[in-house]
């Protein structure tokens, strides 16, 4: 969302109500005047009683992504997006099959649509194995990804309500702009250049066994764990007003569907004690790496080596937080949120008594054995993650056989993390067929097939890596992130025809993509690219940061 897009949205809706209904007493129905609430939005004043509900205007449900493309300048630039489930595929930590609880939601998300003015939207909820509260996603074409995390600490039907409401309004109000379009495909070519830059080129500073020897492989492997699982922003956030519009819609959407509308109330308390808590997790994070900065510090004796491995631990701790910071879904802020809806409720709902609530049917669903098993298995896959991110490799690897017992055997997450645990116990075998198990299950995700690419490659089997790939980029509907790196792979190892002709496509389906790809057929790793991008950006920060840890450690030894 460039600066002045967001500026103008601001402006736009500080239109009054009467400019409102004078609008829609002017323009026809077919005019579609509400085919975007995001060009005005009065409901967020407290001198109107009318709901959001009751003013959008009955017609069908129109794909967004046509809708941008039929706008937009440059319709080929939004071609090739993924669908929503394979979008979530790429970004999510995973996605989970429980037929109990997708009929449950299957069930909620159509007596919430029941009342929608807006018809025919192809909503469709998938579980995800995100484990933050406040991790659902709604895509472009009615797919919502609904993190396990949120399923096992919701405690009401309402509660869960609103939350399904809230990601359906925003697929109703189309809030997947062309704005929003254009920032996820960039974001899709620049996550993975970032994670090549920082990853590769500390890689490139020592080699593997010194890191072996000095225990910065450790940390490395971290780092590497950390941005892998961290690929969720290629999803841009939604504005402040989008994110006020779909509160208020989801509501009436509650409210209507007989719902208690404190549903509403408990979600943003909880996102509230959520935000606080990753505040915190992050402070922790922050001093778990500077114990691994010491750590990696003393394993050094000295020389040029000892200031390699200070300059890469140096590049960890400046890349984690830029990385987290341009890569993270930025949100509305909890308490701005609940201060909104508090007005919007108060001058909607004030004299309406809350609908009767109910948790015996989601208690009965989480207590379900089958819920109950998956809910641990996850739990286990979560705290086996924590523990490598804390460097400890023998608890994690206990925590990540658990994860994979049961029906979760192959999973993708689970089957990531104990792929994780292997590779940082040293054992690359072992961590290629965790991937395979994974891969022989039920959607697997895009870093299932990255990272096992990536193990074929360094155990010596290069056609298998290809092979992989490729399959891939038909898996994921050729992705950007694919690309280059499939046609430095071809040349790498001799095919140079091939990789001509995936330079060639890649340069006519992927125009954004195309100077990677250049890149990558005449021999260059796609992050030694120069090029006036996020990745360039901070991969000029993580040298200047290595080469400063460099130095520092090189006058320690000229000193001692």
């Amino acid at each position: 969302m460039t600066k002045r897009n967001f500026c103008r949205r601001g402006l736009i809706r500080l239109t009054t109500v009467a400019a409102l209904l004078f609008a829609i007493s002017s323009v026809p129905a077919s005019a579609g005047f509400f085919d975007s609430l995001d060009e005005i939005n009065p409901f967020a004043s407290e001198d109107s009683d009318t709901r959001m509900i009751d003013a959008l205007p009955r017609r069908p449900w129109e794909a967004s992504l046509q809708r941008a493309m039929a706008e937009s300048d440059d319709p080929e630039a939004l071609q090739g997006l993924p669908d929503g489930v394979t979008a979530l595929r790429m970004s999510s930590n995973g996605l989970i099959r429980n037929h109990a609880i997708s009929s449950y939601l299957e069930d909620m998300g159509q007596r919430l649509l029941a009342g929608s003015p807006i018809t025919g939207a192809p909503i469709q909820f998938v579980i995800t194995a995100n484990v933050g509260y406040g991790e659902a996603m709604a895509m472009h074409d009615g797919a919502i990804g609904i993190p396990i995390g949120l399923l096992r600490k919701v405690e009401s039907q309402d509660e869960l309500a609103f939350v399904l409401a809230h990601e359906i309004a925003h697929v109703l109000l189309k809030h997947h702009d062309i704005d929003w379009f254009l920032d996820m495909q960039g974001s899709m070519i620049s996550a993975a250049e970032i994670g090549l830059t920082f990853v590769d080129q500390m890689a490139k500073k020592v080699g593997a066994s010194d890191l072996d020897q000095s225990g910065a492989l450790k940390g490395l492997r971290i780092l590497k764990t950390f941005y892998e699982v961290n690929e969720s922003g290629i999803f841009p956030a939604f504005t402040r007003e989008q994110e006020e519009e779909a509160d208020f819609l989801g509501l009436d959407l509650m409210v209507r569907a007989g719902y208690s509308y404190n549903g509403a109330l408990d979600v943003i308390a909880r996102l509230i004690d959520y935000e606080e808590a990753e505040k915190a997790r992050r402070e922790a994070e922050k001093a778990r790496t500077e114990e691994l900065g010491e750590e990696i510090e003393e394993a050094v004796a000295s020389g040029d080596f000892g200031g390699a491995a200070f300059g890469i631990f140096d590049a960890i701790g400046a890349g984690i937080d830029d990385i987290a910071g341009l890569l993270g879904r930025s949100h509305y802020n909890a308490e701005a949120r609940q201060e909104s809806l508090f007005e919007y409720m108060d001058s909607r709902y004030a004299d309406d008594a809350p609908a009767d609530s109910s948790a015996t049917p989601l208690i009965a669903l989480q207590k379900r054995p089958d819920v109950a098993a998956l809910f641990a298995n996850y739990d286990h896959a979560r705290e086996a993650y924590r523990l490598l991110q804390s460097g400890k490799i023998k608890d994690a690897a206990g925590r990540a056989r658990s994860a994979v017992g049961g029906g979760q055997g192959k999973d993708s997450w689970p089957r990531f993390v104990f792929s994780e645990t292997r590779a940082q116990q040293g054992d690359k075998a072992k961590a290629a067929k965790n991937l395979e198990i994974a891969l022989g299950g039920w959607k697997p995700t895009f870093n299932v097939y990255r990272n096992l690419s990536a193990l074929y490659w360094d155990l010596g089997q290069r056609e298998k890596a290809k092979t992989l790939l490729s399959q891939a980029m038909e898996e994921f509907d050729n992705p950007p992130q694919l690309y280059a790196e499939l046609i430095y792979r071809e040349q790498q190892t001799g095919n140079h025809k091939k990789a001509q002709r995936l330079a060639l496509e890649c340069r006519v389906k992927k125009r954004a993509a195309a100077y990677a790809c250049d890149a990558a057929v005449q021999g260059k790793r796609p992050e030694d690219v120069k090029k006036a991008s996020r990745g360039e950006k901070i991969s000029g920060k993580l040298k200047k940061k290595s080469n400063e840890g460099a130095a520092k450690m090189s006058t320690r030894g000229k000193k001692n």
